[in-house]
């Protein structure tokens, strides 16, 4: 019996970590695969600013069903985006608020994966900033789709409240970098 309650109790620590280590797994792609175009063999889509400091900002910034919902229309490609069992923005920014967990998840990975935070680059690094800013991509995507919204992307990240919410606004209406940043034949580009 004795043998029986220890099995029970480890088993129930075992389970318990479990589900914190999903909870704090990282959010899934809330794009079909090949939108918008199908990724090279090799090639994955990388993080300029952390996902976890975008979904945390966001979670903080939109905290009204009305700010939600503008954003969530404003956002670059919105109706491409898988939206769970939401078949609208209204119905998910509802589902968010009311706390279901499907709705509170898809969020989080709108946040997480704005497309204009992500570079196209090779799938082995031996670079990978972890949780950090990714220097590289942020390179390599000014060098193949230079935009002045991106300057001093890093900086103003870092900066003010409002400048905070201008970069997070610009990476949710700029498209992608497309597959030639994967490249690391330029300078810029060395993954």
């Amino acid at each position: 019996m004795k043998k029986l309650l220890v099995l029970t109790v480890v088993i129930l620590i075992t389970l318990s970590q479990l589900s914190e280590t999903a909870l704090a797994a990282r959010p899934s792609y809330p794009w079909n695969a090949t939108y918008p175009y199908s990724l090279q063999t090799g090639q994955t889509r990388h993080h300029m600013i952390p996902w976890q400091e975008l979904k945390n900002f966001g979670q903080q910034e939109y905290n009204t069903q009305q700010k939600l919902t503008n954003f969530l229309n404003s956002y670059n490609s919105i109706n491409q985006a898988n939206l769970g069992e939401y078949k609208n923005v209204e119905e998910l920014v509802e589902g968010y608020f009311k706390g279901e967990s499907s709705a509170k998840e898809t969020v989080s990975e709108l946040f997480a994966w704005m497309q204009g935070n992500l570079v196209v680059g090779p799938s082995q690094r031996t670079n990978d900033p972890r949780d950090n800013f990714d220097t590289p991509a942020f390179k390599c995507r000014q060098f193949y789709v230079p935009n002045p919204a991106y300057n001093d992307l890093q900086t103003r990240w870092n900066g003010t409240p409002n400048q905070k919410l201008q970069v997070f606004q610009t990476l949710s209406t700029n498209q992608m970098s497309d597959n030639r940043t994967a490249n690391n034949h330029q300078p810029e580009c060395q993954w």
